[in-house]
């Protein structure tokens, strides 16, 4: 609580962090006549929205990734004592990559931050990526396994912060509110099919290593999309002429 209250604000601008990390010189001269954002009334309807190809992106890439983590997480103990690990300490790498996670949400962020969402969302599928890898690796060399909790862990932090931040920045901050109203379901929906993914692996082989492969090629296909989406297409504030007439 006493740390919550030293550092946290209640507008991002208060700890000096302006929007799309632009400077304070760049905000006042470039944004802030434009970001009144108690007069601003979005012109985005769900009709629109749902006919648009950046708000599916938008939602595809975060539920992709919400896929993997839970279809990942949520059969890890089992997945690794399937791999060889005593069920002492697979339940104990559960632990492990949670901790491990608070430093991957802060590293995360803290790329956001300075090299822009779309860098970040390329390394962080990455670094996801090669955390299953390295898990399917595991049925070669055990000790790959460990090498897996660590990055899968890491990679927990940072699955919030890129479900956020990449609708986020395409859209921007005047109409994210309204579109990731549409967005968050569709991402969620998309997410929850891990436990179908996983049940019919398991049904028809009896090991979830094929479901870990169809999670690694997702990560893969988020990478593509990301490097393939024009950051700030709807932006209001980066294109002032979508501004409603």
């Amino acid at each position: 609580a006493i740390y919550a209250y030293v550092t946290l604000r209640d507008n991002p601008i208060d700890a000096g962090m302006y929007p799309d990390n632009v400077s304070k010189e760049v905000y006042e001269t470039e944004y802030k006549g434009l970001e009144n954002r108690d007069e601003y009334v979005s012109d985005w309807t769900i009709p629109k929205m749902l006919k648009c190809k950046e708000v599916w992106i938008a939602s595809i890439v975060p539920g992709f990734i919400t896929l993997g983590l839970l279809g990942i997480i949520t059969q890890f103990v089992k997945r690794n004592t399937e791999m060889g690990l005593p069920p002492a300490i697979a339940v104990g790498a559960m632990t492990a990559a949670g901790l491990i996670g608070i430093i991957g949400s802060y590293t995360i962020g803290y790329i956001d931050t300075k090299l822009g969402t779309k860098k970040a969302g390329i390394i962080y599928c990455a670094v996801f990526a090669s955390g299953i890898l390295f898990n399917l690796l595991g049925e070669i060399w055990l000790p790959f396994v460990y090498v897996s909790i660590a990055i899968v862990g890491f990679s927990l932090g940072g699955c919030t912060n890129m479900t956020l931040s990449f609708p986020a920045s395409i859209f921007g901050v005047l109409d994210y509110p309204k579109v990731n109203g549409v967005i968050f379901p569709i991402n969620y929906c998309i997410g929850c099919l891990n436990f179908v993914v996983n049940a019919a692996v398991l049904k028809v082989t009896g090991s979830l290593t094929g479901a870990y492969i169809a999670y690694l090629i997702l990560f893969l296909i988020d990478i593509v999309i990301i490097a393939t989406t024009e950051e700030g297409k709807w932006d209001k504030l980066k294109h002032p002429e979508l501004m409603p007439k």
